[in-house]
């Protein structure tokens, strides 16, 4: 014969405010990232771009300047 355990919790009004708290935190964690991100965009969206075109050309010189090894030829 099969026996069923059944475990009866008893949640007090504590435990029943913060049960949703987690997916609320998350609710508000992504719209806190969305915000930020957003404004530093339009704060700085503008301006970033001659700094990238600056990195990359630098970057390019960088390569450029790198030897590359020469091949080995067996004979």
């Amino acid at each position: 014969m099969a026996t069923v355990l059944h475990k009866e919790t008893i949640q007090g009004p504590m435990e029943r405010m913060f049960a949703g708290f987690p997916v609320m935190a998350e609710k508000f964690s992504e719209c806190g990232w969305f915000l930020l991100c957003l404004a530093l965009f339009l704060l700085l969206g503008p301006f970033s771009a001659p700094v990238v075109l600056l990195v990359l050309i630098q970057q390019g010189k960088e390569a450029v300047a790198h030897n590359k090894p020469e091949l080995i030829v067996s004979r």
